[in-house]
């Protein structure tokens, strides 16, 4: 079961103040998880954990507070899987004091614990047995007591408990002496705790923004580089071998002038000229090894693990879980990491695009026979045998609103880095599409 909690409902705050509380603490824990439809044993077991922590309270803190929250640890909870369950949060009156502590100038004085641990003053063996999570957030050792505690298994929905949130509060208010100033206060801190987590995500967004940002300047350089060095070699290329040529019999024909002749100066003009173009060819061809400068060894598991970050509000979106596998060896290659989480940025992209909410892109970083491979796979409706025929040979797209071009660029990419892609969909290969990119052992390879 994972406890991480993502969704939380205030229902209830009430007031310990005297003994009568407690069993009215008791009977409302009671009543919330019958309303909720929680198993006999673990009402019971709810129901003797909040009255034992309401003594504690009473006994050691002055009183306080207990809150009824339910929560749930899933974006998609359903019904009789035991991801909603009820949480029940302690806030103690005062620090704890000594028994026999008098008073100074009329005035109590709160000193810190000077008894054992609070684990050992506390019904905490029989509480911990009893629930599923149990959480101190303050001792008491310079604040009040505050605990947290969970049962789980609450059968119903997140939706469904969302939606009889009025009717709980109702039925949970009805014969209590509640604290509306308690209820009141708790509503304001649910508020700001969600505007927090609201404010933390804007952050995680902008962040994200900023490196999509970049990622697509990168694009839009790796994109005016290539289509200028292509431009320069295909010239370099056409001029090489004229150049050569003119430049060979030039001199050639220098050597059997007579140094006299004015046919000599002017030969010798051409066969200058002649070098002129072939240092401008070797400029061009200087070109390529620029673009090698970029080139870094780096471990793929963190440039994939950078990627699926940046994306994170994308699979949040569609609710999409990423399940990664990777190799504990570090994959180190030779690579340009920008040009790479371009391509994978793309990939990736095109993996949520194709996913269907709520679904899951497997992104595997590890080795084929010693060969490093990035996967991702989707689990959509895959590619068409049409469409697979004509990719990385034409602009070829499903989208709307697409180019085409994103996948030549990833191949355009891998040759770079003297690798390959491969992408596997259709039957064969069961459901959804993988896509691999495969890079070289040795870069000599």
């Amino acid at each position: 079961m994972a406890e991480k909690i993502k969704n939380r409902l205030h229902i209830l705050t009430l007031v310990i103040k005297n003994r009568r509380d407690i069993p009215r603490v008791r009977s409302k824990a009671k009543h919330l998880g019958e309303l909720c439809r929680m198993d006999r044993v673990d009402r019971v077991r709810l129901a003797v954990s909040a009255s034992e922590m309401a003594r504690y309270l009473l006994e050691h803190s002055g009183g306080g507070t207990v809150s009824f929250l339910l929560v749930c640890c899933s974006n998609t909870c359903t019904a009789m899987k035991d991801c909603a369950g009820i949480m029940l949060e302690f806030q103690g009156r005062h620090i704890s004091r000594e028994k026999d502590e008098g008073k100074k100038d009329g005035n109590e004085m709160p000193r810190l614990y000077t008894s054992p641990p609070i684990e050992t003053r506390m019904p905490f063996a029989g509480i911990r047995k009893a629930m599923d999570s149990l959480k101190i957030i303050s001792q008491g050792m310079r604040e009040p007591v505050n605990v947290e505690m969970v049962k789980w298994g609450v059968r119903k929905s997140w939706k469904e408990l969302a939606e009889s949130n009025q009717f709980l509060k109702k039925k949970l208010f009805r014969d209590a002496e509640e604290s509306f100033v308690a209820n009141l206060r708790a509503k304001h801190e649910e508020v700001l705790k969600l505007l927090d987590e609201l404010s933390l995500k804007n952050r995680e967004l902008d962040r994200a923004n900023s490196e999509l940002m970049q990622l697509s300047n990168d694009l839009e350089t790796l994109t005016h580089e290539r289509t200028m060095s292509e431009i320069a070699l295909k010239v370099a290329d056409r001029i090489r071998n004229p150049a050569t040529a003119i430049g060979g019999l030039a001199l050639i024909l220098l050597k059997k002038a007579p140094d006299d002749s004015g046919l000599r100066e002017k030969l010798q003009a051409i066969f200058q000229e002649a070098k002129r173009l072939e240092k401008i060819v070797k400029d061009f061809d200087s070109l390529a090894n620029v673009k090698n400068r970029a080139f870094e060894k780096m471990d793929l598991r963190e440039v994939v693990s950078s990627v699926l970050d940046t994306l994170g509000p994308s699979f949040e979106q569609k609710n999409i879980t990423p399940r990664i596998k990777m190799t504990e060896d570090p994959v180190t290659v030779l690579i340009n990491p920008q040009t790479i989480k371009v391509a994978l940025l793309h990939i990736l992209r095109n993996a949520i695009e194709a996913s269907s909410r709520d679904g899951i892109i497997e992104v595997t970083v590890w080795r084929r026979d010693g060969q490093p491979f990035i996967s991702v796979k989707d689990f959509g409706p895959g590619v068409s045998s049409d469409v697979m025929e004509k990719l990385f040979r034409t602009s070829v797209t499903t989208k709307a609103t697409g180019t085409g071009m994103g996948l030549i660029t990833v191949k355009q990419i891998m040759d770079e880095h003297k690798g390959s892609i491969e992408i596997n969909s259709g039957k064969e290969h069961g459901p959804g599409t993988e896509v691999i990119l495969l890079f070289p052992v040795r870069w000599g390879e």
